[in-house]
C-alpha cells in the first residue's frame, strides 16, 4: 500500500528536471510546460476526496488496484506522447487515477493495522510520502542521463509500468479488502463544479500571457468568483438537505481547522521551489539533468533528520517547533537567494554553501511537517473538549447548572465526586488542555504534584458540605 503513497508525489516531482528535455523533444511552449505540471496537480487535488469515497463504497483494495492500473496506463500514454497536448492529457489522467489510488493506502492502514502497530505504519507512510519528493528529483536526473534504450525523458513515465505490474501480481493475493461501514455518497455535482472553477482560473493564467490576453482569458477570470459562488451554494444546499457535500461549509467552522489549513498551505508551498530551482539550474546555469537532480540530495537528508529531531525540539521549545521550522526554511531560502545574487553571471554556485542552504531548508521542512501532524492531533482533542464541554453545559433542562458544578468539582477533587457527565467533561478538560500545552511525558509528574497541592490547599480552606467526610 505504500506504493500508493510513493507514486503520486514521485510523479509530481520527477518531471521537474525533465521539463527542458521535454521542451526540446516535443517542441513544447512555456505554457504547455506549465499545463503539464498544473493538469496533474489540479485534477489530483479536486478528485482526491471522491477517490477516498470510492474506496469506502466499493472496497479500498479494489479501488487501489483499479487506480494503480489506470495510473500505469496513463503513464504509458505519457511515455508514448508525440505532442505536448497528448502529454497534457496523459498527465491529467495520471492526476485522476492517482487521486483514486492514494487515499486507499491511508484508509487501509487505519482499517487493517491494530492500534499498537498503527504509529509505525503511519510513520512509514509519512516518511515515504516525504521521501518521494526528493527521490523524484534525483531519479528523474538519473533516468534522463542514462538514456535507457534511447528513451530519454520518456523513461520517467515508463518506469511506473514494471512497478505497477509487480504490485498487482504480489499485492492482489495479500491485500485484505476493507470498506467503510457507513460510507458517504459521491458528490459528482460538486466535483464537476470544482473542476470547472479551477480550470477557469488556471487555463487563462497559463495561456493568457502567451496569447496576448485575449477576451476569452479575461471572461474566464471574471467567471471564477461566479463559479465559486455557485459551488459554495450548491455544497451548502446539499449539506442542508442531509447529503454528503464534497466540501461541507459547516466543517470549516470546526475549532482549529483554519490554523491547520494554513499550516498545510505553507507546508506544501515548497513544491513551487522545486520546480523553479530545477528550471533555473538547467536553463540559466546550463547544468545537466543528472547534476540538477543530485543537487537536492542535501534537502532530502535534512528532510529525513528534521522529523527525528522533533521530539528533542518539542522538549526544548514546546509548541514553537512549527515557527522554528518555518524560521529555518526562511533562513535557508534567504541564504540561497543571497548565494545566487552573489554568484557572477556564468559561474556555477558554490557547492558547500548551496548544500548547506538546501540542508537547512529540508531540515526546517521536515521538522514542521512532523510537528504539524502532532499539532493536528492536539487540535482535534481540543475541539472534542470544546464540543463535550458545550454538551455538558447545554444538557437537559434543570441539569446544566449541576453538571457545571460537577465539572468544576471533578477537575479539582477527582472523578469520584461528580456525576457521569461531569466526570467525562473533567477528563476531557484535563487531557485536552494539558496535552495542547505540554507533551504528555513531561507533564505527568508536574500534573500529579499540582493536583495534590491543589487538593491540600482546598482541604485546608474547607470543602463544600456535600463533599466532607
Amino acid at each position: 500500500m505504500l506504493v500508493g503513497a510513493f507514486l503520486p508525489p514521485l510523479d509530481f516531482f520527477i518531471i521537474n528536471v525533465a521539463l527542458p528535455s521535454i521542451r526540446a523533444g516535443l517542441g513544447a511552449s512555456s505554457s504547455a510546460e506549465q499545463l503539464v505540471i498544473s493538469s496533474y496537480a489540479g485534477l489530483y487535488a479536486v478528485t482526491l476526496i471522491t477517490g477516498g469515497r470510492l474506496g469506502d463504497l466499493f472496497g479500498r483494495g479494489r479501488m487501489f488496484f483499479l487506480g494503480l492500473i489506470g495510473f500505469a496506463t496513463a503513464s504509458l500514454l505519457c511515455g508514448l506522447a508525440s505532442s505536448p497536448w497528448t502529454l497534457i492529457v496523459g498527465r491529467a489522467l495520471q492526476g485522476v487515477t492517482a487521486a483514486i489510488m492514494a487515499p486507499q493506502a491511508l484508509a487501509s492502514i487505519q482499517a487493517i493495522f491494530p492500534e499498537a502497530e498503527k504509529p509505525l505504519a503511519l510513520s512509514l507512510y509519512g516518511a515515504v510520502f516525504g521521501l518521494a519528493a526528493v527521490v523524484g528529483q534525483a531519479l528523474g536526473g538519473i533516468l534522463i542521463s542514462l538514456n535507457l534504450l534511447n528513451l530519454g525523458w520518456r523513461a520517467i513515465f515508463l518506469v511506473n509500468l514494471p512497478v505497477a505490474i509487480l504490485v498487482v501480481l504480489f499485492g492482489v493475493p495479500l491485500l485484505r479488502e476493507t470498506r467503510a461501514q457507513h460510507a458517504r455518497k459521491l458528490d459528482l455535482g460538486g466535483t464537476a463544479l470544482s473542476m470547472l472553477t479551477l480550470g477557469a482560473l488556471i487555463v487563462p493564467l497559463i495561456e493568457g500571457r502567451e496569447a496576448g490576453w485575449p477576451a476569452w482569458a479575461w471572461a474566464s477570470l471574471i467567471a471564477v468568483p461566479v463559479l465559486a459562488g455557485f459551488f459554495w451554494r450548491y455544497e451548502r444546499r446539499l449539506g442542508n438537505r442531509g447529503g454528503a457535500p464534497l466540501l461541507d461549509p459547516a466543517a470549516l467552522r470546526a475549532p482549529g481547522l483554519g490554523r491547520a489549513l494554513l499550516i498545510a498551505l505553507l507546508l506544501y508551498a515548497i513544491g513551487a521551489f522545486f520546480l523553479l530551482f530545477s528550471v533555473y539550474l538547467q536553463n540559466a546555469l546550463h547544468v545537466d539533468a543528472l547534476s540538477a537532480g543530485l543537487v537536492f540530495l542535501p534537502f532530502g537528508l535534512g528532510f529525513l533528520l528534521g522529523p527525528l529531531s522533533t521530539p528533542f525540539c518539542t522538549r526544548l521549545i514546546g509548541a514553537y517547533v512549527n515557527p522554528f521550522g518555518m524560521g529555518l526554511e526562511v533562513v535557508g531560502l534567504v541564504g540561497l537567494a543571497w548565494l545566487i545574487d552573489a554568484t557572477p553571471i556564468g559561474m556555477q554556485l558554490a557547492s558547500m554553501p548551496l548544500a548547506a542552504a538546501l540542508f537547512v531548508i529540508g531540515f526546517g521542512q521536515g521538522a514542521r511537517a512532523a510537528h504539524a501532524d502532532a499539532h493536528g492531533d492536539r487540535t482535534r482533542c481540543t475541539g472534542a473538549f470544546r464540543h463535550d464541554r458545550r454538551h455538558c453545559q447545554l444538557d437537559a433542562a434543570g441539569q446544566h447548572v449541576t453538571q457545571r458544578r460537577d465539572h468544576r468539582r471533578n477537575f479539582l477533587y477527582g472523578p469520584r465526586h461528580a456525576s457521569g457527565s461531569g466526570r467525562h467533561c473533567a477528563r476531557v478538560h484535563r487531557r485536552a488542555s494539558l496535552d495542547f500545552v505540554v507533551p504528555r511525558r513531561r507533564r505527568r509528574a508536574g500534573h500529579l504534584a499540582r493536583t495534590c497541592t491543589r487538593r491540600a490547599d482546598l482541604g485546608a480552606r474547607g470543602r463544600p458540605a456535600e463533599l466532607r467526610p
